[in-house]
């Protein structure tokens, strides 16, 4: 800041609160502390810019004089009107996850994370500052009256979640042990927009998004259609890279897994094989496997299946053929001995290609009739 009448001396500054992003201003003689935060800069992409947020308090007699705080609806003054319908029926169709919270964190500590999951799930992002007038103004407020919601509660019960991860982790392994064996994986992009979070980064998807995101990492039930769990990664790394942190936490060991190309690596493949697990990950198109089997189209397999289009029942014939890897591999490496001949007369070697550690793999491709 400028030198001048309006510039704060450094021990006006020293007073601010510890621990909040906020600056101190001079106005009519008298030192406010105001509020301050990150966000994007439009005239920059890419970057942020601090702005100034509303005051939080003053420096007066030497030290820092918080707002005082506003004054809230009394606890035993509850709304006239309260929002049922919403709430009544995502109770009705997920009393099955409370039941589950509430044995895997107690009573008090799952329903408070269910009944903060429902807000979310009606109103969007609710801030722990307004938890509690959201849920004082729900139906939720009639089944759970003395449960815990202000600001405060919340806040610990984030903190708690946030140090006992091993408790988190216990319960979605048991939905997985307790779940049908055939489990689909991949990673979410979501927003990020805190300045103290580790995991966030622009990423493979900044020319999409133009913001720092993060990756989650997600695990889905398939046969019997719900979530089992869902871990925070570096939004700076691809799904293959990531997989490693999913299959060490979780005990995913002779199941079926589904998942898609960004998967696909050596280093997952030795996983999956190390936990017995069989799977379907799409190849790449650079893959000489890939290459070798659209070159080859020779099916040999048939089988129907029932498709619902719109109401409509419509059986599709499916052909396939399934071949090794290595099979593949070697077919790939004749093609290009063959192309290098042609192309040189043999006096350059063709390309070797690069063998996978897993020869016996299937694979298999498909086509609709």
């Amino acid at each position: 800041m400028a030198k001048g009448d309006y510039a704060v001396p450094e021990e006006i500054r020293a007073l601010r609160p510890k621990g909040v992003d906020c600056i101190v201003k001079r106005i009519s003689g008298h030192y406010y502390v105001y509020a301050r935060e990150r966000v994007d800069d439009p005239k920059r992409p890419g970057r942020t810019k601090w702005v100034s947020g509303g005051i939080i308090g003053k420096i007066e007699g030497g030290r820092y004089v918080p707002n005082e705080p506003r004054e809230r609806e009394a606890p035993n003054e509850d709304p006239e009107v309260k929002d049922y319908g919403a709430y009544a029926m995502l109770v009705a169709l997920t009393g099955w996850v409370h039941m589950l919270l509430t044995e895997a964190l107690g009573h008090r500590r799952g329903t408070q994370v269910y009944a903060q999951a429902l807000c979310w799930e009606v109103e969007g992002y609710v801030p722990a500052c307004r938890m509690s007038d959201v849920f004082g103004g729900s139906v939720l407020s009639n089944a759970w009256p003395t449960l815990p919601v202000g600001e405060n509660a919340i806040g610990e019960e984030l903190r708690w979640l946030g140090r006992n991860r091993v408790t988190c982790a216990r319960a979605e392994q048991a939905l997985i042990d307790g779940g049908s064996g055939t489990y689909a994986i991949d990673g979410h992009a979501v927003l990020s927009t805190s300045t103290e979070n580790e995991l966030a980064a622009y990423g493979a998807k900044y020319g999409k998004l133009g913001v720092e995101r993060a990756s989650v990492m997600g695990i889905h039930d398939v046969k019997k259609d719900r979530p089992v769990s869902a871990k925070y990664c570096d939004g700076a790394l691809p799904d293959k890279s990531s997989a490693g942190e999913v299959f060490d936490r979780y005990r995913l060991e002779w199941c079926r897994i589904l998942a898609d190309m960004g998967f696909y690596s050596e280093e997952v493949l030795a996983l999956l094989h190390q936990k017995g697990s069989t799977f379907v990950i799409p190849c790449p198109p650079n893959n000489a496997v890939r290459k070798a089997a659209v070159g080859d189209l020779s099916y040999t397999g048939e089988f129907t299946y029932t498709r619902n289009e719109r109401g409509r029942e419509t059986e599709v014939r499916v052909s396939y053929f399934e071949k090794t890897v290595s099979e593949l591999e070697d077919a790939w490496q004749k093609h290009l001995d063959e192309e290098a001949k042609e192309k040189n007369g043999g006096k350059k070697r063709a390309k070797r290609v690069k063998r996978s550690s897993f020869p016996q793999d299937r694979v298999i491709v498909f086509r609709d009739e």
